[in-house]
């Protein structure tokens, strides 16, 4: 049997092709074994890892997270509103003014009592005149007592003692500007108390915020720790969702990210305080956070989430009101990301 050379040239090759084959299935069997079975977080890659989860909560209350009750901090007639109902207020702000010309005529009182005992407190001529009288009878005495021989003892002892009188008065004048000090003082504590029971007569809003409601009028006597108004931050609101225990993981949703979706009357646009994301047209996304969760759960596996959710202002109204009932949207791990975390426990 003759055989072609291009034949035995021909089986050559496929002979080294197969060997060639063998070799790489070989080496990559080879690699595979010593790298060990694949890691669940590789297999997490392959995910959506990054692209946030959001679960929905419909029918969720929003109620008002900082509210104040403005009293009168003493009793007397409101002559004075500075503000009026659902009108924004901002901190130090004054709600009410109390009639105070009782306490101001009391003040100008105070005042010329303070200025008098001031100027008493000033003076200082007795001290000068006891130290001068002082200063001369001492040198009478000194002369008295070089000329002894011809001075007899009864003036010289009626000298001595004029100089101890003297010096008691001057003990005495000095006392007495020490305690013209100590009236002028409490003359000028008279006026702080006044000036205070002045203050006291203005009632000022804590915060900032809405004239949520109005309990008083001029010309109404209050007393003192009666409420005149009521002042609700709307900055800054809370809202509650109810969700299964099952659904969530409670070592973790406190500082979870949530949103609410609203749909303003017009497309709205802008950032809030902590900013804002614009979802379809028309929809504008209000930032918050879970805040906390109660401690309880009810028969039917359910836990109450409390969040806050930072406002915004469109056309110079809140978009988000007490009283609303929104849907909340937690943002949850995506199952990647839920098995990233399961792998790292």
């Amino acid at each position: 049997m003759v055989v072609c050379p291009n034949q035995i040239f021909a089986e050559t090759e496929v002979r080294r092709l197969y060997v060639a084959l063998l070799v790489i299935f070989v080496s990559s069997a080879k690699t595979s074994l010593s790298a060990g079975p694949p890691q669940r977080v590789e297999r997490a890659s392959t995910g959506d890892v990054g692209s946030p989860h959001w679960h929905t909560i419909s029918g969720c209350p929003v109620m008002v997270e900082e509210a104040v009750d403005i009293p009168a901090l003493e009793s007397g007639l409101i002559v004075e509103l500075g503000v009026k109902l659902n009108e924004p207020v901002t901190a130090d702000q004054w709600i009410a003014k109390l009639d105070s010309r009782q306490n101001e005529l009391q003040l100008g009182i105070a005042q010329l009592r303070h200025e008098s005992a001031v100027r008493l407190a000033n003076d200082k001529s007795e001290i000068d005149f006891q130290q001068l009288a002082l200063q001369e009878l001492q040198t009478e005495l000194t002369k008295h007592r070089e000329i002894s021989s011809s001075v007899g003892d009864t003036e010289i002892r009626r000298l001595t003692l004029q100089v101890g009188k003297t010096r008691l008065s001057l003990l005495q004048a000095r006392q007495t500007v020490e305690n013209r000090l100590v009236e002028a003082k409490t003359r000028k504590a008279e006026i702080d108390v006044i000036q205070e029971q002045l203050r006291r007569r203005i009632s000022k809003s804590p915060i900032n915020g809405i004239i949520a409601n109005l309990e008083q009028k001029v010309g109404q006597w209050v007393e003192a720790g009666e409420t005149i108004a009521r002042v609700e931050n709307l900055n800054t609101l809370t809202v509650d969702a109810i969700v299964p225990l099952n659904s969530i993981d409670l070592a973790n949703i406190v500082g979870a990210d949530v949103r609410v979706p609203i749909q303003p009357s017009s497309n709205a646009s802008g950032q809030g305080r902590s900013g804002t994301v614009n979802g379809q047209p028309g929809t504008v996304y209000l930032k918050g956070q879970v805040t906390s969760y109660d401690h309880k759960v009810t028969g039917r596996g359910l836990v109450r989430l409390h969040c806050a959710v930072d406002n915004i202002l469109h056309r110079n109204q809140y978009l988000l009101l007490p009283g609303m009932n929104v849907n909340l949207e937690i943002e949850t791990p995506t199952p990647a990301e839920s098995r990233l975390i399961s792998a790292g426990r």
